[in-house]
């Protein structure tokens, strides 16, 4: 029942995506985030009991909520990270739910975190503490 859908989209949108094919979490970003975000990233959910994340570095030129709609859906992750302001937008077209940042909250059942832009939080140690704050608003896996 979850493989399919799974299947599917890797083969639909591979191009856009790395890490584990069946991750927990899946990280949104418009562009590929830099290695350092990711890092920072696998490492957090390390900590929170989830290991490592997927990612989606969705082109910056492809406006399609649709796409984005059914390319979530089908990872279906059990925690969705929206890494920047353009992919918050993007996502609140194709959820109809406008994305709050910095906080946990709920997007088509799912645990969810957005940002406006989480590689630029890991400039200042000040900026990376409300950046792991974000983070451990969401639930650590049981």
């Amino acid at each position: 029942m979850y493989a399919v859908p799974l299947e599917e989209a890797w083969e639909l949108f591979g191009g856009f995506l790395s890490g584990p094919r069946s991750a927990a979490i899946l990280v949104a970003s418009c562009g590929a985030l830099p290695d350092a975000a990711r890092t920072a990233l696998d490492s957090s959910f390390q900590r929170l009991g989830w290991g490592a994340c997927t990612y989606l570095a969705w082109p910056r030129d492809l406006d399609d909520p649709t796409a984005l709609f059914m390319a979530v859906e089908g990872l279906d992750p059990s925690v969705l990270v929206i890494a920047d302001g353009q992919m918050a937008r993007l996502c609140e077209e194709a959820f109809r739910q406008k994305p709050p940042f910095l906080k946990a909250f709920r997007l088509n059942c799912r645990d969810c975190c957005a940002f406006q832009d989480f590689a630029a939080l890991l400039d200042s140690p000040e900026h990376k503490q409300r950046a792991w704050a974000a983070l451990k608003t969401l639930p650590k896996r049981q």
